[in-house]
């Protein structure tokens, strides 16, 4: 028998979508659903430090997800719900035991995802354009975008 290496173990996430805005790896709406997406993402085993973790950048304070907060929990894919989050940014950590060969890691593996989220108070509005065509906008501490046209010159409070 000729060995070629070890296997990779490890956790992978390759994607992070907001559902609520679709924002896809960079905005975070608390209380609603985060999909992330990857390569042996599925929370396994009964070490208390796997599970999905927001890891404040300003701070470093690591926020846990509740486990009955993970709606799917799939090798390739976990649907959370995000949990209430101060305004500033983050890193999104998944720990787990999680292998493929039906058995446990002995020890838990971590990915974390190399992009940086940032959650803040947003509201979504309806607004007209320059054009009077109407859409909806996700809006920052209830101002309304300045889209540089003569009727946004005055930015505009929600």
């Amino acid at each position: 028998m000729q060995i070629f290496g070890v296997a990779d173990t490890s956790a992978t996430i390759a994607q992070v979508t907001d559902v609520k805005t679709s924002s896809v790896n960079d905005l975070l709406t608390p209380g609603r659903n985060l999909r992330i997406s990857g390569a042996k993402l599925k929370i396994a085993g009964n070490n208390p430090a796997n599970g999905v973790w927001f890891v404040s950048q300003d701070a470093q304070a690591r926020t846990k997800v509740e486990s009955d907060e993970i709606v799917t929990n799939n090798p390739s894919e976990l649907i959370i719900v995000i949990p209430a989050l101060a305004a500033e940014t983050y890193r999104v950590e998944v720990t787990t035991q999680y292998s493929t060969g039906g058995s446990m890691l002995k020890e838990p593996k971590s990915a974390m995802f190399d992009r940086t989220y940032y959650r803040f108070n947003t509201d979504l509005v309806e607004i007209e354009d320059e054009y009077g065509k109407k859409k909806t906008e996700m809006v920052l501490s209830g101002e309304i975008p300045d889209w540089h046209t003569e009727a946004a010159k005055n930015k505009k409070t929600v």
